[in-house]
């Protein structure tokens, strides 16, 4: 790990793997956030969280059970965009992005190496707390349509990249 700056500042950049973090401060300094991972480990950590019922209850989960199929594409997409936004990064450090390119959460290993523990979204609010779905959709659309930095625009966490 690095503590160099770089465009992505305030993140800090992995040495080996030239990936973004960001490390919570002590006495959580073994967590890190990190950009998401479509690599076998992440896709069975997340199955796993994700069929845990003491976890789940308190979520949306669309599928029971929650299967390696199911988070695979999920997963990939959520990389896609996140690489798209580091790069975003890199070659306009000045530019405010759309959204965070981290979001996995992680722990610290002995040795240097880190395991899925989890993740936290920040996105635009989609309104799911209105019932009439029309109402849901307008609101949702002119959040969406407003700029990052805008006061107004409300923001959640959790849902799709």
């Amino acid at each position: 790990m690095t503590k160099a700056p770089d465009p992505l500042c305030p993140l800090l950049r992995n040495e080996l793997t030239g990936e973004p973090y960001l490390p919570l401060p002590p006495p959580h300094s073994n967590i890190i956030i990190t950009p998401p991972r479509a690599d076998e480990a992440e896709i069975a950590a997340r199955v796993a969280l994700l069929n845990d019922l003491r976890i789940t209850r308190y979520l949306n989960v669309p599928f029971r059970p929650y299967e390696e199929h199911h988070d695979r594409p999920f997963l990939q997409a959520g990389v896609e965009v996140t690489k798209s936004i580091v790069k975003e990064m890199e070659e306009n450090p000045e530019k405010v992005v759309k959204s965070s390119p981290i979001w996995a959460i992680r722990e610290l290993l002995e040795g240097g190496e880190d395991i899925y523990i989890g993740q936290a979204r920040l996105r635009p609010w989609i309104f799911d707390n209105i019932g009439n779905p029309q109402l849901r959709k307008t609101l949702t659309e002119e959040n969406t349509k407003k700029l990052t930095g805008d006061p107004t625009k409300v923001w959640s966490f959790g849902g799709m990249y």
